[in-house]
């Protein structure tokens, strides 16, 4: 029951956050094997960096269940890289994507500390440490 938990946010703005269950895909999103998994990670935090007002709406489209065309694209694309990373030896089993429009990092976690993570910025609290540091 692996789930992605994204979170979007603008610098004066509040975080949004979106959660992607990836045993009960949205219609219209499918996880394929890809050859290159490790090129995808790259192009997915660039793209999700590059436009914080597209990763706030997709986090939003996310939340409400109504993919446009880009978001499904992007919720394949990331179920994708997913499905084709190795499996964790070490319980990291879900998967966290931040963006706060000045940097972007993707991590792989254990459930509970990325449900905590989400739900702590979320409701406006940045973690002293994130796992990327």
């Amino acid at each position: 029951m692996a789930k992605i938990f994204l979170i979007a946010k603008d610098t004066n703005a509040p975080a949004l956050g979106a959660v992607l269950d990836l045993d009960a895909l949205p219609e219209g999103v499918v996880n394929t094997v890809v050859a290159q998994w490790r090129d995808q990670v790259d192009d997915l935090v660039l793209w999700f960096l590059a436009d914080a007002a597209r990763a706030i709406a997709l986090v939003r489209e996310i939340a409400d269940h109504d993919l446009s065309e880009q978001a499904r694209w992007f919720c394949t694309t990331l179920a994708s890289f997913t499905e084709n990373c190795p499996p964790s030896k070490t319980g990291m089993e879900d998967w966290l994507l931040l963006s706060d429009g000045d940097d972007a990092e993707i991590a792989r976690l254990p459930s509970k500390d990325a449900a905590r993570i989400f739900s702590l910025m979320r409701s406006g609290i940045t973690p002293l440490r994130t796992p990327w540091d």
